[in-house]
């Protein structure tokens, strides 16, 4: 059952329309500042879990009952401040991991004796599917992957760290790290697809490592130094180093993709999935 002690790194939000701030730049419409928390003199800190299935969606819609997929999704996190040396120096750490998993495909192949008519089973014979399975592993060793009953999986773990440093009453500094790091199973494209249809259908069952994997990764550095002089002079000095990089991999290796067609339609298609691209060092 969801359990929720939300912990949250940021103290308040604003909303830059058009700032004329030479510190914010870099965007088109809006901008949303952020200020994160600080340690300060008292250690404080909270944790927060919040899970969720299809065991928590209700069983009926009026006097329809609907088939729930199955699903998992769990949060769970916490923070914790504090100080390092009493007035002068703090600390403060949050994380956050996310996972969830959706069905990949909510189609399975059909087997004798199934009935044709109901709409979870796919027009696409089991015994085909399976002899090409084995076919591309004994053969060229390749792994096709399942064709039915697979998930998808979400994951993405985020981390930030800052130390707040007092030097005197004019002059105080400030370090900040965050990142990022995160990935999603996503479906195989119809892009140039022969039979106009890859995904999974009533006439079509693609083989699960013909999806690809979705890479998010980030890494943030940022220093900041606040001084005063005397009455009328202050000065403001940031800098900052951001890291992204997006890339895809294939959870089947390189492998040539093929689409397998009957009638004009593809009814099953396996290898390297053509939005993909190679994953570099």
């Amino acid at each position: 059952m969801p359990s929720l002690f939300r912990s949250t790194p940021f103290r308040k939000y604003g909303l830059s329309i058009a700032p004329y701030d030479v510190r914010q730049s870099g965007f088109t419409g809006a901008g949303v500042n952020a200020v994160t928390r600080s340690g300060d003199n008292t250690f404080r800190g909270s944790a927060y879990l919040f899970t969720r299935s299809q065991k928590f969606i209700g069983p009926k819609v009026d006097t329809f009952t609907p088939t729930n997929q199955a699903f998992t999704q769990n949060q769970y996190g916490f923070r914790i401040g504090g100080p390092i040396i009493k007035d002068k120096r703090f600390f403060f750490l949050n994380a956050e991991v996310e996972d969830r998993t959706d069905p990949g495909s909510t189609y399975t192949a059909f087997r004798p004796g199934d009935d044709a008519a109901n709409p979870a089973i796919s027009n696409v014979r089991y015994g085909m599917m399976d002899s090409l399975r084995t076919f591309l592993k004994t053969q060229y060793g390749y792994d096709a992957g399942a064709f039915e009953n697979y998930n998808f999986a979400t994951a993405n773990n985020k981390i930030l760290a800052k130390i707040d440093w007092n030097a005197n009453k004019n002059h105080k500094f400030t370090i900040r790290y965050s990142r990022l790091q995160s990935q999603r199973n996503i479906p195989i494209s119809n892009s140039g697809a022969a039979g106009f249809n890859r995904q999974p259908g009533k006439n079509t069952l693609p083989f699960q490592n013909a999806s690809y994997i979705q890479n998010n990764n980030m890494n943030s550095v940022v220093a900041e130094f606040n001084s005063v002089f005397g009455t009328r002079i202050s000065n403001n000095f940031i800098a900052g180093f951001t890291s992204m990089r997006d890339y895809r991999e294939s959870p089947g290796g390189v492998f040539p993709l093929v689409d397998i067609l009957s009638g004009g339609n593809t009814i099953a298609s396996f290898g390297y999935e053509p939005s993909n691209c190679l994953k570099t060092p």
